[in-house]
C-alpha cells in the first residue's frame, strides 16, 4: 500500500475514533483534501476506512489490542491486521465476528431473541445501496431516468414505488446539474415508505415536528403536488436553515419552517403530525457504521424516554379524526412496538391505533424501520348543564327536585343525559376504572330516584349553579365536553339576562374543581 495512501487512511480513522466525527461526512472531506489521489487510490482509501469502522471490533481483537485509549500507534497497528486478516476466514465470537458493543447485543437478544439478532446483526453489516426521488414538482420519472441514462449511469426503477430508483454503480450524481436544480433527491427506501404510510390527503396540513433537514417534509411536497400545507419544525436552526435552501432547489412554495419550540406558542393544529423521533438508529447501520461505536446504554434511555415526551408534547396538536404518524429507524421493539404499547395506555381514550409497521433488514436493502399510525379520535360533545335551562327563572333548587320528584331521575348539574354519559365513560375504560366508576354512581346516583341522589344534587345545585341565580335570574347554562389529551374538558359556557336588563354571553374554562372532579372519575384512581 502507497504511504500517501496508507496516511489517508489513518487520518481517516483518528477523526472517527479519537476525534469522534462521523464517518459518511469524514471521507469525503479526506479525499477531497487528497485531490491528487487518482480513482484506485480513493477507492482504496474510502473503503478501507469503511470496512474498518465496520468491524472494528474484529480488527482491533486480531491486532491484540484493546479498544482502550486509542492513539495514532493503534491505528496504524488495526489497519495492518486488517490488512492480512481482511481476505480471510477466521472462527471468532459472533460478537467480535460481526463487531458489536457487548451490552448493544445483550440488549437486541433480549429483545429480538438470539436467532433475530443475528439475522439483523449480519444484515446490519451490509453496505448500503443508494436510491434517488423523483422530483414531480419539476420531472416525471420517466424523463429522470432517461436523463441520468444520458450521464452515463444505471438508473433501476423501484417495483411499486414510482419515481424511486436504485443507482446501483458509484457515480457523481450529487454533483450533476440534474441534482442541484432539484430534479430528485438522495433518500433511503425505506425512508420513502413513510411517505405513503402517513395517508395524506389533498388540502391537509401536515406538521413534520422532528423534520431536521426536511427529507420527508420534502417528500410529501412532491407526492401530493404542492397540494397540501406543511409545516416543518425542528429544534435545530441549522437544520430548517439546510431546508429552506433544500426547498428553494426543489421547488416547493407550500412549506413553511417553524422552531419546534414556537409551535405551541403558535397554537399549531395539523391533520397529519408526523413524529419521525431521535433514536439509536440501529436501523442505519448499514449506511452508517460509524454510529454503533457512537451509541451507549445511556444514551438508548435517553431515546425513549424522549421518544415519550416528544408523544406526550404533539399529541394535543392533531386535529380531531387526524392522524399522528410515529416514525423510528431502529430495529429495537423498545423504540418501537413497546412505545405504540405505553402511548395507547395513556392516550387510548383519545387515539386509536390504525396500523403499525416494522420494516426489518431482512425485508429491505435499505434500513430498517418502525411506523405507527393513530387516529385522533377525540369527541366533542355538548348538552345543556341543567335543569335550569328549561327553567330559567326558577331556582335550580325547584327543578332539581322537580325532576327527582317527577321523573324519577336524580338530575344534578348536567342532566340525566350526563349522568349516563360519564358513567359510560367511566365504565368502558376496564376494570381497573371499576373504583372510580362505582364512585361516581354513589356520588351522583346514590340509591336511585328520591332522596338517593340528594348528596350530588346539592354539592352541584346549591354550590354552582345557585350563586349564579342570585347574580343573573335569568341564567341559561350548557356545557362543551371534550375527551382530549389524556383527560376530559368541561367548559362551561352561559347566556344570562342581568336584573337591569343586559344580555350576557359568557365561558368559564373548565371550573377546575369539577374538571379534576370528572377526570378522576371517568379515568379511575
Amino acid at each position: 500500500m502507497p504511504f500517501p495512501v496508507r496516511k489517508a487512511i489513518i487520518e481517516g480513522l483518528k477523526s472517527v475514533f479519537i476525534d469522534g466525527k462521523i464517518v459518511e461526512k469524514e471521507v469525503p472531506i479526506l479525499l477531497k483534501a487528497n485531490s491528487k489521489f487518482g480513482s484506485r487510490d480513493r477507492a482504496m482509501v474510502a473503503n478501507s476506512i469503511y470496512e474498518i469502522v465496520r468491524y472494528w471490533r474484529k480488527y482491533v481483537y486480531l491486532s491484540n489490542q484493546t479498544e482502550i485509549s486509542i492513539t495514532i500507534e493503534k491505528l496504524a497497528n488495526v489497519l495492518d491486521a486488517f490488512l492480512e486478516f481482511r481476505d480471510k476466514n477466521i472462527a471468532l465470537p459472533f460478537e467480535i465476528d460481526q463487531s458489536f458493543p457487548d451490552w448493544l447485543q445483550n440488549i437486541a437478544i433480549e429483545e429480538l431473541g438470539k436467532e433475530k439478532w443475528e439475522e439483523q446483526a449480519i444484515l446490519s453489516n451490509q453496505k448500503s445501496k443508494v436510491y434517488i426521488r423523483t422530483n414531480f414538482l419539476k420531472i416525471t420519472a420517466k424523463k429522470l431516468e432517461a436523463a441520468i441514462k444520458e450521464l452515463g449511469y444505471t438508473a433501476l426503477p423501484v417495483e411499486n414505488m414510482n419515481g424511486t430508483f436504485e443507482i446501483p454503480e458509484k457515480n457523481n450524481l450529487s454533483h450533476s446539474k440534474l441534482f442541484k436544480d432539484g430534479f430528485f433527491e438522495f433518500q433511503d427506501i425505506s425512508s420513502q415508505l413513510v411517505g405513503d404510510f402517513c395517508g395524506v390527503e389533498e388540502g391537509q396540513t401536515v406538521l413534520d415536528a422532528c423534520a431536521g433537514a426536511g427529507g420527508k417534509s420534502l417528500q410529501l411536497a412532491s407526492m401530493m403536488d404542492g397540494k397540501i400545507q406543511i409545516i416543518a419544525s425542528d429544534k435545530n436552526e441549522n437544520k430548517l436553515t439546510i431546508l429552506r435552501e433544500r426547498c428553494q432547489r426543489a421547488g416547493v412554495k407550500n412549506l413553511s419552517t417553524l422552531l419546534q419550540r414556537h409551535i405551541f406558542s403558535a397554537n399549531i393544529k395539523a391533520d397529519v403530525v408526523l413524529l419521525d423521533v431521535p433514536c439509536s438508529a440501529t436501523g442505519t447501520f448499514r449506511r452508517n457504521p460509524g454510529l454503533k461505536w457512537k451509541l451507549t446504554p445511556e444514551l438508548l434511555e435517553e431515546n425513549k424516554v424522549q421518544q415519550r415526551e416528544i408523544l406526550e408534547l404533539f399529541a394535543p396538536t392533531v386535529n380531531e379524526n387526524g392522524h399522528l404518524v410515529y416514525v423510528t429507524c431502529s430495529i429495537l421493539p423498545s423504540e418501537g412496538e413497546k412505545q405504540v404499547e405505553w402511548f395507547l395506555e395513556k392516550f387510548g381514550a383519545e387515539f386509536k391505533l390504525i396500523e403499525q409497521k416494522r420494516i426489518d433488514l431482512s425485508a429491505t436493502s435499505g434500513d430498517g424501520f418502525f411506523m405507527a399510525k393513530f387516529e385522533n379520535r377525540s369527541f366533542f360533545f355538548f348538552f345543556p348543564a341543567g335543569a335550569s335551562v328549561f327553567f330559567g327563572a326558577f331556582p335550580p333548587l325547584f327543578c332539581s327536585f322537580f325532576f327527582l320528584a317527577f321523573l324519577k331521575t336524580p338530575l344534578c348539574g348536567v342532566g340525566g343525559f350526563g349522568n349516563f354519559f360519564f358513567f359510560f365513560s367511566a365504565a368502558k375504560k376496564g376494570k381497573k376504572n371499576l373504583f372510580g366508576f362505582f364512585l361516581l354512581f354513589f356520588l351522583k346516583l346514590g340509591g336511585g330516584g328520591g332522596g338517593g341522589g340528594f348528596f350530588g344534587f346539592f354539592v352541584w345545585e346549591v354550590f354552582c349553579w345557585g350563586p349564579f341565580f342570585f347574580w343573573r335570574p335569568f341564567f341559561f347554562p350548557f356545557i362543551v365536553f371534550r375527551s382530549k389529551n389524556s383527560g376530559y374538558n368541561l367548559q362551561m359556557y352561559h347566556f344570562s339576562i342581568s336584573r337591569s336588563g343586559g344580555l350576557h354571553y359568557g365561558f368559564r374554562h373548565g371550573w377546575v374543581w369539577m374538571n379534576r372532579f370528572y377526570n378522576l372519575m371517568a379515568r379511575g384512581f
